[in-house]
């Protein structure tokens, strides 16, 4: 379980972590006994996927939707 923890690791840290990449890496940490930086992972995750939802809800609403909005609607959330 540890080497595969490790390709999550490197590959998340090689090319940019993607929710399913999060989400392998959650799990090697669960199977591993690492709960609390494992549930840190899956909160991670679950914020990159709440900020596409916001995304794809927010940006339609208005053709003046520029780059504030999208600042102020990802603080308003926290997203990160």
């Amino acid at each position: 379980m540890q080497e595969a923890y490790y390709i999550f690791q490197e590959l998340g840290e090689k090319y940019t972590w993607t929710v399913l990449l999060m989400n392998g890496s959650a799990v090697c940490q669960m199977h591993m006994g690492h709960f609390e930086e494992a549930e840190s992972r899956l909160l991670e995750a679950l914020n990159k996927v709440k900020l596409k939802i916001l995304c794809k809800c927010e940006t339609p609403r208005s053709k003046s939707y520029g780059k504030q909005n999208f600042v102020t609607t990802t603080q308003k959330y926290s997203v990160s």
